[in-house]
């Protein structure tokens, strides 16, 4: 497989830029709600995960191991986001409502930078690595059709929590502006969103070969931060 381009670290220069770091007050959706239901998905992905890394054997695929290496960075990515009493997704759900509130902090471990992009940031690369163990290094060498489905249900729900957490930033960007028509971020995130969708549907027409089906695995997750980004600098400008 060819090495990968890394597409979240392209965009990472934006996080520090001045627009991202007056945040004004805005008014606010049921943030708390929604977001919650995105870290929920993303838990039960993992809980079924790690439930579907237990009962993988050498009768499944191709090769054990290199399928045993992709699901294990996998759940290390996704636990990073998902374990603790206060995963960092809900850490972020916590950032998104302090945001639409008109409320700034500072990142602990990003000095400089507003905690919701330096959060927001390593979430989405937290995803694209999980979504490219998963997708381009252990699905393809399964040839199991029944451990296929089942791992490909997974994968279609760490997207489905992707999915909301940036359906929400565009729906809350929207609510801060008199036309979303008007906002060249708003036109931007939409369309970074319908790109990341186009490629998850790729995504999902690969099959056991590693190729451009499969590298828009990954891709679909850049594009999906660069809708939410997009999203979260209207909000904030």
């Amino acid at each position: 497989m060819a090495p990968r381009t890394r597409i979240i670290g392209a965009v990472r220069f934006l996080l520090f830029s001045a627009s991202v770091l007056a945040v004004l007050a805005q008014p606010g959706v049921a943030v708390a709600q929604t977001c919650g239901d995105s870290v929920e998905m993303a838990k039960l992905a993992f809980d079924r995960l790690v439930a579907f890394r237990s009962i993988i054997t050498a009768a499944d695929v191709v090769d054990l191991e290199d399928v045993q290496k992709g699901l294990d960075g996998a759940i290390a990515s996704l636990a990073d986001n998902v374990s603790g009493a206060r995963s960092r997704l809900d850490r972020l759900c916590d950032r998104l409502a302090d945001l639409v509130s008109g409320s700034r902090e500072p990142a602990d471990d990003c000095v400089g930078a507003d905690r919701i992009t330096c959060d927001g940031a390593v979430i989405f690369e937290n995803y694209q690595d999980a979504i490219e163990d998963l997708a381009e290094d252990a699905l393809p060498k399964i040839t199991s059709s029944k451990r296929r489905g089942e791992l490909r249900d997974i994968i279609a729900q760490v997207y489905a929590s992707i999915e909301r957490l940036v359906a929400l930033v565009i729906a809350e960007a929207k609510l801060s502006v008199s036309s979303a028509s008007d906002s060249p971020a708003i036109v931007d995130a939409m369309q970074q969103q319908n790109t990341a969708l186009t490629q998850e549907a790729t995504c999902f027409l690969g099959t056991t070969q590693v190729g451009t089906t499969q590298r828009a695995c990954g891709d679909a997750v850049g594009s999906f931060f660069d809708s939410w980004l997009n999203g979260i600098i209207e909000i904030i400008e």
